[in-house]
């Protein structure tokens, strides 16, 4: 979280945030705050993202392939 700041009677929140964590939060948000939350974002940057991450997708796209499951 990068700042908090009152705007027009709302709360502003600015975080820097994974893309892939993005995923499902727009459902989230809107249950923690009954339906009257909103969100935006604008592309940052790249970076590596970390070893662990990189396993799992490399080993999730193997099992796929193993299996038959590829759009090639």
């Amino acid at each position: 979280v990068l700042g908090m700041n009152p705007e027009d009677g709302k709360q502003v929140v600015e975080a820097e945030v994974p893309q892939m964590e993005l995923y499902g939060y727009c459902t989230q948000l809107r249950s923690m705050t009954g339906g009257s939350g909103t969100f935006s974002y604008e592309f940052a940057r790249y970076e590596q993202c970390p070893s662990e991450v990189q396993d799992r997708e490399v080993a999730a796209r193997a099992a796929k392939v193993a299996a038959g499951e590829t759009e090639e």
